[in-house]
């Protein structure tokens, strides 16, 4: 982890062209199972819808359209499961993405520390995992960036009683958010 982290801030401090720094929060609103836009699978293969806001920021650098930097994602989402869990994200990403002259944004990103915390009437569990995020958004309007993004998360043991997911529980969410990505 740290290496990526090393990693990260050699190549923004090797950047010789003109440069900016990207600060963009953002809101979004995730679902998943519903016509097909998702799921969460997990023990017993059972498939679980999921709703609700999520928040976070972007924070890097632009330069000739490239972005690249760091991205925190938490919120509340809720599911449809027996006992009704409320589930509180903890991602913390590294994003790469390019902003074309007009109208579009397209990034990547690469989710090494996903821990959401899940709480139900039965406990809490933190599981532990990695995700994926890929996103495009419209930037048409002055100051504002509405966009899509696709999130896969695969989570391998809880970190409360360090007892591997047998099988792993897989996530994967779609998300409408609406970003302010300020440069400067």
């Amino acid at each position: 982890m740290t290496r990526l982290f090393l990693a990260l801030a050699t190549l923004l401090a090797a950047s010789t062209a003109r440069a900016d720094l990207l600060i963009e929060p953002y809101l979004g609103y995730g679902f998943t199972g519903h016509n097909n836009a998702g799921s969460v699978t997990g023990v017993s293969t059972v498939n679980n819808s999921q709703t609700g806001p999520e928040f976070g920021a972007r924070v890097g650098y632009q330069s000739l359209g490239f972005m690249l930097g760091l991205d925190y994602m938490t919120g509340s989402v809720t599911d449809n499961a027996t006992a009704k869990d409320t589930i509180t994200p903890n991602d913390l990403g590294v994003f790469v993405g390019y902003k074309f002259p007009m109208l579009l944004r397209v990034y990547g990103e690469y989710v090494p520390l996903s821990d959401p915390k899940v709480s139900n009437s039965l406990g809490t569990q933190k599981p532990d995992g990695s995700a994926l995020k890929a996103g495009a958004q419209y930037t048409g309007l002055p100051f504002v960036a509405i966009g899509l993004e696709y999130y896969k998360a695969t989570y391998t043991k809880d970190k409360q009683s360090s007892l591997p997911y047998s099988p792993n529980i897989t996530s994967d969410m779609i998300s409408v958010t609406l970003s302010l990505p300020l440069t400067l």
